[in-house]
């Protein structure tokens, strides 16, 4: 642990968790608050190398690995991470992953295939350590941290799987608590994903300290033309219910504005989620964060040349946030995050999202 953490901890057993800044996709460390063991979950392409020279620097290398679906933003780069593990004879305690039951095919199509003869390399047969990412499986306490899946079931998995058009839907969803504290990270569920996990799970269930918004804030429709939108018998929950459910005091949005050299590919953030969290947040959270400014921050920011285009230049905005979480339910910025972010949010010009309650608390 980093003095600055110790010292923001005040000598008091918190839960932390860190969203490294990997552009468009995720990558989210948590660790426990005694022993600081190191849960991962996920690893975009090419970011393995970055990730680990942060554990090694400020954390651990990871006990317990998440996978959440096999698309290469969120698996591609533990082809380095479980490569440099068995370099360094690493002993992971458990991996969980939903990929299993996908052809060989499929995974080099996203990416995975490296990540997953890796995989098998690191467990040495030891089959007991894989476990499916799935709510069939119990809870896994780690240092009197729960970590419990909510998404997907036996059946979806079973039904679904083969539909490359379901992989995001079918992501899991994982939820982590400590005390009264808890963090939902939800990979890439749209709509239909989202109904199965609200239709599974009260809402004590979902609510958290904080939330990875699902799906790098792209969001989804639930009606068209005043009807609902059915899939696979299921109406589709909207972005707003999925928002009220999980009801966060935080909302952390990984994205990145080169994707592959075009913000124009994705433009997440999509502007209605925009909306909404600068709606929820303020009149409900302390506020939401992004890992990178994007136009959709700001309509100023500069641009430079590429070989597709043009596109922002890379600005972080939190870049590495890292939140604390304790028993009695407080959530708090690490104090080198919130010093970083206050300068990027003054740096760029004409910033729209809203101004944290933190900001205005620090002015008083």
């Amino acid at each position: 642990m980093d003095r600055e953490t110790e010292d923001a901890g005040g000598g008091t057993p918190f839960l932390e968790v860190v969203f490294f800044d990997v552009g468009h996709g995720c990558c989210t460390a948590v660790v426990t608050p005694y022993e600081r063991r190191v849960v991962l979950v996920d690893c975009n392409a090419g970011s393995g190398p970055a990730t680990l020279s942060y554990l090694e620097e400020h954390l651990s290398l990871p006990h317990v690995v998440f996978v959440s679906h096999l698309h290469q933003d969120h698996i591609a780069g533990f082809a380095d991470i479980f490569r440099y593990l068995i370099e360094q004879d690493w002993h992971v305690d458990r991996v969980y992953a939903n990929y299993a039951g996908h052809t060989g095919q499929k995974r080099s199509r996203y990416g995975g295939q490296a990540a997953v003869q890796q995989l098998r390399d690191l467990l040495d047969g030891d089959d007991a350590r894989l476990r499916d990412f799935r709510v069939d499986e119990p809870s896994h306490v780690l240092d009197h941290v729960c970590l419990t899946v909510l998404h997907p079931d036996k059946f979806d998995l079973h039904t679904h799987q083969d539909r490359d058009e379901m992989a995001n839907d079918l992501s899991g969803v994982l939820r982590v608590s400590f005390g009264k504290s808890s963090v939902v990270l939800p990979g890439d569920i749209q709509g239909w994903g989202a109904s199965r996990l609200l239709a599974r799970w009260q809402a004590a269930d979902l609510q958290c300290s904080l939330l990875l918004f699902p799906h790098h804030g792209a969001g989804w429709e639930a009606e068209k033309d005043g009807r609902p939108i059915t899939r696979h018998g299921e109406a589709l929950s909207s972005t707003a219910t999925f928002l009220e459910a999980a009801a966060p005091k935080w909302s952390v949005l990984s994205v990145g504005s080169d994707n592959d050299g075009n913000w124009d590919t994705y433009r997440h953030p999509r502007q209605p989620v925009f909306d909404l969290l600068r709606k929820w947040h303020n009149q409900h959270g302390e506020g939401f964060i992004c890992t990178e400014a994007t136009r959709r921050c700001s309509p100023d920011l500069p641009r430079a040349a590429s070989s597709t285009g043009f596109t922002c230049v890379r600005v972080p905005c939190g870049g590495c946030i890292r939140f604390l979480l304790s028993l009695d339910g407080t959530v708090a910025m690490h104090p080198t995050t919130y010093r970083d972010w206050r300068k990027a949010v003054n740096g760029v010009p004409r910033p729209q999202c809203p101004r944290p309650r933190c900001f205005e608390k620090a002015q008083k």
